[in-house]
């Protein structure tokens, strides 16, 4: 797993964006799975390199789901690929955040899309 996308995409986040990240993806509203949780809290640990057989699928798979037997490293792609999927959302969130006239731009394209765009015009 080591050279996997996912670590690809874990070495990216910034050590101050570990936390935040894990309190991202325990939200109920981008994450109903407590097995991403579980596949990230286990991955961190071995922050920023991933130097570590404890990182190979077989080691994780016995690890973090001990109970998934011989379809376990299937069920865990899933799981890795939904982790995947999260870093890219919360990346996205990231830098969103920081660019207030984007963030606008999309909230007049939210109104619009249902017909309130008179609603953004009266915000200002």
């Amino acid at each position: 797993m080591q050279k996997s996308k996912l670590i690809a995409r874990l070495r990216l986040l910034e050590k101050t964006e570990l936390r935040l990240f894990e309190k991202f993806i325990e939200t109920d509203y981008f994450n109903k799975d407590q097995k991403v949780v579980d596949l990230y809290k286990y991955l961190k640990k071995y922050f920023p390199t991933f130097e570590s057989k404890k990182v190979e699928k077989n080691y994780i798979l016995k690890k973090v789901f001990p109970t998934w037997g011989s379809s376990g490293i299937k069920k865990m792609s899933y799981v890795a690929s939904d982790l995947n999927n999260l870093l890219d959302t919360f990346f996205i969130n990231r830098e969103l955040k920081k660019d207030e006239k984007q963030q606008q731009k999309l909230l007049l394209e939210a109104y619009d899309s249902r017909g309130g765009d008179w609603f953004f015009t009266n915000l200002a």
